[in-house]
């Protein structure tokens, strides 16, 4: 999942030099969506592309995280039930298709920062909770479409004599 690939240079807007050096992206930043629907506004996700090869657009906002917490950890935090629905009860503006936060509402949030073993216990906890979880859909997909398959079957036999 790639974000935007920059231009290389500088552009000019309203006769201004725009640089772009700032928006680079790096492996590890954290990216909260600033301004979405009220169901999008505030997910996050880890950039995990190659460094200083993308840039963010501005209705995201970067988190350049400290030593004591790790990207994927914090990133599963926001992920959190209470903390989606606390982006959604504090985001701002009239259009619910457009709703938006801002840095002073991130930073109001208080992250548990365990120790780093403890975080990427977490971490794996949450990926391999994933990857079940995409198998158990693909298990449900699978038997939805037998069931289709049988209850057309089953039709087209009562109709058929």
């Amino acid at each position: 999942n790639r974000l935007i690939e920059p231009t290389v240079g500088e552009i000019i807007v309203d006769g201004k030099d725009v640089e772009f050096d700032k928006y680079k992206l790096c492996k590890g930043d954290l990216l909260i969506q600033r301004g979405n629907s009220s169901h999008f506004v505030g997910v996050s996700a880890v950039f995990d592309g190659e460094n200083e090869t993308y840039i963010y657009p501005d209705l995201m906002i970067r988190l350049k995280v400290n030593n004591s917490i790790l990207s994927k950890y914090l990133h599963i935090f926001l992920m959190s039930q209470s903390i989606r629905d606390y982006f959604r009860s504090v985001a701002s503006g009239t259009n619910d298709t457009m709703k938006k936060i801002n840095q002073a509402k991130i930073k109001k949030i208080e992250v548990p920062v365990p120790e780093k073993n403890i975080q990427i216990k977490l971490i794996a906890e949450s990926e391999n909770f994933k990857k079940n979880h995409e198998k158990i859909m693909q298990k449900l997909s699978s038997f939805n479409f037998l069931l289709k398959d049988a209850t057309s079957a089953f039709i087209d036999h009562c109709f058929s004599k």
